[in-house]
C-alpha cells in the first residue's frame, strides 16, 4: 500500500497500479468475508491513525486540486477574495505561496462555498507542505468519525472495502466532498427526529458543497407528523435554500463566478450516460450536455412519483429509510447522467448505499477509480467509463430485488432493503 500511494502526484502514468491495487483488496476483503473472517468490525482509533500516519509522507496521487484548495484557503485567510480574484490575479502577488505556479486552471475565480474555503485555510494558512499535512490529519479524523459512525449499521465487508477510496480520495488528497458528505451523513443517521438538528446539518452540508441542496425537499416530510407541520418547515427550508446564493450575490455577485460557469459548461471527465450519447451515436458536446440534463430531469420526475405517492400514503410523512433509499437513487443518478464525474464524488451515494447494505451500490463507488485509466491508458479511458458506471444499472435492480423479496415485511432499520 506504501508503495502505491507513494507514487509521484500528477505526472505519475501508472492509473492501472491504482486501480488494481482497489481491486484486489475488494476480492480479499470479499473471500475473508465468503470465510466468515469478517462477521463483525471495530476500528480501534490507535490501529487507524497509525496506518493514516503513513499517508502523511506522501502527495496526493493524480491530482493538482490540492494546491488551489490551500492557495484559497490561504489567500481567504488573509483578508482576499477568492470568488473575484483568480490564483493568476497580479492583484494577489503580494501573497508568497509555494505552489501557486501549480494551480491549475488559475485563471478561474473558486467554485467552492465558504465554509469549504475556511476549511482549506486552516491548513492553507501554514503553506503548501504543512498544510497539506495538517488537512490530512483533519481527513483522517474524519474519516475515522464517519466509519465508527456507521460500522454497527452495515455489513463489515462492505465497509472494509472502501479503505483504499477513503485513504487516496479524503485522507490523501484532502477532497472537501468528504466535510460536505460528513454533516449529510449525520443527517441521514440523526436518531432523534429533529428538524432543527437535520437543518443544521444540511445547511452546512450545502456551505461546504451545494450537492447537499438535494435534501432538503425531503426535510418537509422527513418525520413529519402531518400537512400541518410540513406546512410549517417551508419557511425555515427556504431560507436555507436561499442562503447561499443570496451570500455569494451579496459578496461578490453571481454572474462573475466564472469557475463556476467555466466548469459546468466545458468540463467532460469519466461520464456515464454522457459517453453513451458522445462515443456510441456521435453527439455534439453541446446536444449530450442537452440530452443528458433533460434525461436526469426525466429521472428524477419518475423518482418524485414515487415519492408523492408514498407522502400521501403515510400522511406526509417520510421515514428515514425511505429517505436513505432515494438519496441513493438521487445522487448515483447524478453521477451517471453528469458529464463530470470524479472519483470522490462517490461519497454522496456511499454512505446511503452503506446504511442500506446495498452491495452493489457500494461496488459503483468502488469502481469509481476506473477514472484514473485517463493515467497513462487514456486511449482505453472509454473502458474505464464502461466499468464505472455499468454498476449504477445493476445496483437499482439489487435494490428493487430485494424491495420485491422484503415487501411483506415491517423491518424500517438500515438493513431492511425494501424499495419505494
Amino acid at each position: 500500500m506504501g508503495i502505491i500511494y507513494k507514487s509521484p502526484g500528477p505526472e505519475y502514468e501508472g492509473g492501472a497500479s491504482y486501480i488494481l491495487f482497489s481491486l484486489v483488496f475488494l476480492v480479499v476483503t470479499i473471500f475473508l468475508a465468503k470465510n466468515k473472517k469478517l462477521e463483525s468490525f471495530e476500528l480501534p482509533f490507535s490501529v487507524f491513525m497509525i496506518g493514516a500516519v503513513t499517508l502523511f509522507f506522501s502527495e496526493p496521487l493524480f491530482e493538482n486540486d490540492h494546491y488551489r484548495y490551500l492557495w484559497e484557503g490561504n489567500a481567504l485567510l488573509r483578508g482576499e477574495n477568492p470568488y473575484l480574484n483568480p490564483p493568476n490575479s497580479s492583484l494577489l502577488d503580494h501573497l508568497i505561496f509555494i505552489g501557486r505556479e501549480r494551480i491549475g486552471f488559475d485563471h478561474l475565480t473558486t467554485v467552492y462555498p465558504p465554509i469549504a474555503i475556511i476549511w482549506f485555510g486552516l491548513g492553507g494558512i501554514f503553506g503548501l507542505d504543512i498544510g497539506l499535512r495538517i488537512l490530512m490529519l483533519f481527513n483522517a479524523f474524519l474519516v475515522f468519525l464517519c466509519l465508527k459512525k456507521i460500522e454497527k449499521s452495515v455489513t463489515p465487508w462492505l465497509l472494509v472495502s472502501l479503505f483504499p477510496i477513503f485513504a487516496k480520495e479524503f485522507i490523501q488528497a484532502i477532497h472537501i466532498d468528504l466535510l460536505a458528505a460528513f454533516f449529510f451523513l449525520l443527517f441521514l443517521t440523526e436518531k432523534n427526529e429533529s428538524f432543527k438538528k437535520g437543518l443544521v446539518f444540511i445547511l452546512f452540508s450545502i456551505w461546504t458543497k451545494v450537492i447537499g441542496v438535494a435534501a432538503l425537499p425531503f426535510l418537509l416530510f422527513k418525520n413529519s407528523r402531518g400537512l400541518k407541520e410540513s406546512l410549517k418547515r417551508l419557511l425555515p427550508v427556504t431560507v436555507v435554500a436561499i442562503s447561499l446564493p443570496l451570500f455569494l450575490e451579496w459578496i461578490v455577485g453571481l454572474d462573475k463566478l466564472k469557475g463556476v460557469r467555466e466548469f459546468t459548461i466545458d468540463w467532460v471527465w469519466n461520464p456515464g450516460f454522457y459517453s453513451i450519447l458522445t462515443r456510441i451515436l456521435n453527439l455534439f458536446d453541446s446536444e449530450a450536455r442537452e440530452i443528458t440534463g433533460i434525461a436526469y430531469v426525466l429521472y428524477l420526475l419518475i423518482l418524485t412519483i414515487f415519492c408523492l405517492r408514498k407522502i400521501l400514503k403515510d400522511n406526509w410523512n417520510l421515514n428515514q429509510t425511505f429517505c436513505t433509499k432515494l438519496f441513493y437513487l438521487i445522487f448515483a443518478g447524478l453521477m451517471f447522467f453528469t458529464p463530470v464525474y470524479n472519483g470522490w464524488y462517490a461519497i454522496w451515494f456511499i454512505f446511503p448505499a452503506l446504511l442500506l447494505n446495498l452491495k452493489t451500490g457500494v461496488i459503483y463507488g468502488i469502481f469509481s477509480v476506473f477514472c484514473y485509466t485517463h493515467y497513462g491508458y487514456s486511449d482505453y479511458h472509454y473502458i474505464g467509463e464502461f466499468l464505472t458506471h455499468i454498476w449504477f444499472p445493476i445496483s437499482i435492480w439489487e435494490l428493487l430485488r430485494s424491495g420485491r423479496a422484503t415487501s411483506t415485511t415491517k423491518n424500517t432499520e438500515f438493513g431492511a432493503k425494501g424499495m419505494i
